[in-house]
């Protein structure tokens, strides 16, 4: 990208910033932030009050999977859902709060969303498989471990959402993302 992709503008904030307040919007209690590379540059950008906690991942080069370690092993028990969000997903507080409420219901291991027949994120995943957080790996897949493990219980929610099918991974996957955000502001 070029740049630290959690202070990317999107719609006049950092879209680190824009994650933490759709989370804690959507009602996600406690919101944990897992900082790895400029870390420093990044928390004196943006604003992680109550319910949000930074920690930082010293081992961020090992990959993903040492992110969500760190993350869930804060996270306190007793959850019934646990949302996993990366920077470059931006997410809308309705596509949370949905999936929130599907596993509130019991039913599925993990939830996701879909728009236009594909698979999105953020991605929720049942309280009970904290521990399987806890231990993820990159040898051992990370969460698409997690997800393959739980496949037969997993449900997908269709939305109506574009947000889920980004991934920021590009300045031009950047810049058209921007025509979706003036699309629904």
């Amino acid at each position: 990208m070029g740049t630290a992709k959690a202070l990317l503008d999107w719609g006049g904030r950092p879209l680190l910033q824009h994650q933490i307040d759709t989370l804690i919007a959507a009602g996600c209690d406690p919101v944990i932030v897992v900082l790895g590379h400029q870390a420093d540059a990044i928390r004196s950008r943006v604003a992680c009050g109550a319910p949000c906690r930074m920690v930082v991942n010293h081992r961020y080069a090992e990959g993903r999977a040492s992110s969500v370690r760190v993350g869930a092993a804060i996270l306190p028990e007793g959850r019934d859902a646990i949302v996993t969000a990366n920077v470059d997903g931006p997410c809308s507080v309705r596509t949370v709060r949905r999936l929130v409420e599907e596993m509130a219901r019991g039913r599925a291991s993990i939830t996701v969303p879909r728009y236009d027949e594909k698979n999105g994120h953020p991605v929720a995943f049942a309280g009970r498989l904290l521990p399987e957080l806890q231990q993820v790996d990159e040898v051992g897949q990370g969460l698409k471990a997690v997800r393959a493990r739980h496949r037969q219980t997993t449900r997908f929610v269709e939305t109506n959402d574009p947000l889920v099918g980004l991934d920021l991974d590009s300045p031009s996957e950047y810049h058209q993302a921007l025509s979706l955000l003036e699309i629904q502001q």
